[in-house]
């Protein structure tokens, strides 16, 4: 997806795109790299908030050649107006991640539960696992080839190659008859967890207007600074609970002796040899939402 805000000075333009398909940091680093490469333009690029700050002369490039350069890599970006047009920008995500999870499950119960296992039960296999892995899976091949074009390997491509490993073998196993096991349920496993996965990074990223998202929020980190942090994007934070949670033994080694005498009687609390923390229950949303 893409929006943008733009201001122009003695031919300089400036924009913020909203980015979407980043996996890792070095996505950003490729994006920014490649954006730099075009003439008279100067980018950043954020993985943390999926958004690129660019600066260009809008007499050496424009607007569609950047957006251009995004996609050629195999990434999301679009027009401000493209993006009213979408709508709600996690829908088709949402279908590809609710068929996935329809054959999926099934397929899996089918592969670990050997009652429910017949002759041939393999072909029903192949006809649950094919379009969960070729059909909901497209986004992770489609970056995959196009990052393979430039000579590039990402997660897009370790999962492309993971899951398209396990149909192919199992696939050449069936049509074969040669009695070996198949792995359809792996590729659709995979598939199907890297879906939700990225469904559900997305949704606080795409919040609408008037939404709000629900988040806890450890009590010994500084809640002002996250509540700053928020309010520099015109939204707000507000604590709806607070909740005691029990500090595992193996957290508390890893928390520092600062934090610990600090914190101690104010957000941590000790009964005998127990340890309990609290954690907020934070609503993040525009003011008017919250109320």
């Amino acid at each position: 997806m893409a929006s943008m805000t733009a201001t122009a000075s003695t031919q300089r333009t400036e924009i913020r795109l909203e980015l979407e398909g980043m996996t890792c940091a070095s996505c950003a680093a490729r994006i920014e790299k490649k954006l730099n490469k075009l003439d008279g333009v100067e980018a950043t690029v954020n993985f943390a908030t999926e958004q690129a700050n660019v600066r260009y002369d809008a007499t050496r490039v424009n607007l569609e050649q950047l957006v251009a350069a995004v996609e050629g890599f195999g990434y999301a970006a679009a027009l401000p107006a493209a993006r009213t047009e979408e709508g709600d920008p996690t829908r088709s995500l949402r279908l590809r991640l609710v068929v996935a999870a329809a054959l999926t499950t099934p397929l899996v119960a089918l592969a670990m539960i050997p009652p429910l296992q017949f002759g041939g039960w393999e072909w029903l296999a192949l006809a649950l696992g094919t379009p969960v892995v070729l059909w909901s899976g497209w986004r992770f091949h489609r970056a995959a080839a196009l990052n393979a074009r430039h000579g590039l390997a990402t997660m897009d491509t370790l999962i492309s190659l993971g899951t398209l490993a396990a149909w192919g073998w199992s696939s050449v196993v069936l049509v074969s008859g040669s009695g070996a096991n198949t792995y359809f349920e792996v590729g659709a496993v995979i598939t199907t967890l890297i879906l939700l996965g990225r469904f559900l990074e997305g949704v606080p990223a795409h919040l609408a207007p008037g939404g709000r998202a629900v988040m806890t929020h450890n009590g010994f980190l500084d809640l002002d600074l996250s509540r700053s942090i928020v309010e520099q994007s015109g939204l707000s934070l507000r604590i709806a609970q607070t909740v005691l949670v029990c500090i595992s033994s193996e957290k508390l080694a890893l928390m520092t002796r600062d934090i610990l005498f600090a914190e101690e009687g104010r957000s941590i609390y000790r009964y005998g040899s127990y340890t309990f923390g609290e954690m907020h229950i934070v609503e993040i949303g525009s003011p008017e939402a919250l109320g």
